[in-house]
């Protein structure tokens, strides 16, 4: 948290946050971020039902749907969504049915 504030204090404009792996944690970290900085707030999340019940509530600025794990192979590429799209669109649905702008990072 100090580390963002110092970059608005510098003139960011705007903060990335990774919402992934246990709900518990991802939404613990960035409900703090979103109460401490006074930007933009893009949240980066996993396409899991649990992770956009944290986007919905948090209502970041911006959303963009990444894969879950840094194992994966497709995660430096960007989301594979061909063998992903109901879900994805799914999910998608929700997000701008919630007003919030949302985005994939895709292969």
């Amino acid at each position: 948290m100090t580390a963002a504030l110092a970059c608005e204090r510098r003139g960011r404009t705007d903060h990335s946050a990774p919402a992934r792996g246990p709900a518990a944690h991802a939404g613990r970290d960035v409900w703090k971020l979103r109460q401490v900085i006074k930007t933009r707030l893009n949240l980066e999340m996993a396409n899991t039902r649990e992770i956009a019940a944290i986007a919905l509530k948090l209502k970041p600025d911006n959303v963009c749907v990444v894969p879950e794990r840094r194992e994966e192979v497709t995660t430096e590429g960007g989301l594979e969504v061909a063998g992903n799209v109901q879900a994805i669109t799914e999910t998608r649905k929700r997000m701008n049915d919630a007003a919030l702008r949302s985005v994939c990072h895709c292969a």
